[in-house]
């Protein structure tokens, strides 16, 4: 029996309370709204762009072309409202800011590029700077509201995850590992060299909450008959790298090590995927596209991480 969802106190909980994240400057245009800044693609950071260098020609073309950053009242960057019917079928896309779209066109996002191959209209679920255990609570919230077709779900294994530690020495709490450096936080709570040495190796710690939500997800749609893709590796850091921590609204600096393309577009905060690279995700997605599910190995990253030119290929 379909859930009534508009008289579903759960349902109610998640339509009244849209996910915070770091945004500026919202502006309301009829019955839509946007961000002109969303996270790291944050207006301090931009104002720094005559600092970068090379940079600076690299990103210019936001200056007189800005991005509009249009979200529902959830926040998800979609035009679907979760409140309003919608009897067609639809596509879901899960994962983070690189599925969100941080620095990037809405018209270039790997979501919109999968949607305009399929003809089907994609609900962008990405959630900027979280792990797969939200995007599983958010596709749980909507899969039945829908008549889904398919679940794209691409997640780097950042080292998000979720663990029980201590705060002076007494208090426990629940906290969200997270390592700009793609490193395994772990290190912060098992001091032994054993298990630094085997925390990226699957079925150890780093990867116990990010499998256990693929797993999860997947098992989700399995119930339903919707096909489910995901892939984790990161075909982003071809061009650049960050150095120095990152601060929301704060600074942080790049290392290059590749050239760019004359006809690609960096994002906006130089972080996250570019043209290309949105498109590369979309390519992946669109190869496996016949399949009825396609999980990405979890593989040790070693080899590729610090190679571009050795990463995994289907």
């Amino acid at each position: 029996m379909k859930t009534d969802y508009l008289n579903n106190p759960d349902w109610k909980k998640f339509i009244d309370h849209p996910f915070y994240f770091y945004a500026e400057d919202l502006v309301e245009e009829g019955d839509r709204r946007y961000y002109k800044w969303s996270g790291t693609d944050n207006s301090h950071q931009f104002d720094r762009v005559d600092e970068l260098g090379e940079y600076k020609e690299l990103v210019k073309h936001y200056k007189d072309n800005p991005i509009r950053y249009y979200v529902n009242k959830q926040n998800f960057r979609t035009s679907f409202e979760f409140d309003e019917k919608y009897d067609g079928e639809v596509d879901i896309a899960l994962g983070c800011s690189n599925t969100f779209g941080a620095g990037m066109y809405n018209d270039l996002i790997w979501p919109t590029l999968v949607s305009n191959h399929t003809s089907v209209p994609i609900i962008n679920l990405g959630i900027a700077g979280l792990g797969p255990d939200h995007s599983y609570v958010a596709l749980n919230r909507v899969i039945d509201r829908y008549r889904v077709r398919k679940v794209y779900h691409f997640h780097q294994i950042f080292g998000r995850h979720l663990y029980l530690a201590y705060k002076d020495g007494s208090h426990k709490f629940l906290c969200m590992a997270y390592n700009q450096g793609y490193g395994d936080q772990a290190q912060y709570i098992y001091k032994e060299d054993y298990f630094k040495d085997v925390m990226m190796e699957e079925g150890y710690l780093l990867l116990f909450e990010h499998k256990r939500a693929i797993d999860a997800i997947a098992g989700m749609c399995s119930q339903r008959d919707i096909n489910y893709y995901y892939f984790n590796t990161q075909p982003y850091d071809l061009y650049n790298r960050v150095e120095g921590d990152i601060v929301i609204g704060g600074n942080y600096t790049y290392k290059r090590y590749r050239d760019i393309p004359e006809d690609d577009l960096l994002a906006r905060d130089i972080l996250h995927p570019s043209k290309h690279q949105h498109k590369i995700i979309a390519d992946r997605f669109i190869k496996v596209d016949n399949k009825d599910v396609y999980i990405e190995p979890f593989l040790d990253r070693a080899n590729w991480l610090n190679d571009p030119n050795n990463r995994p290929v289907i």
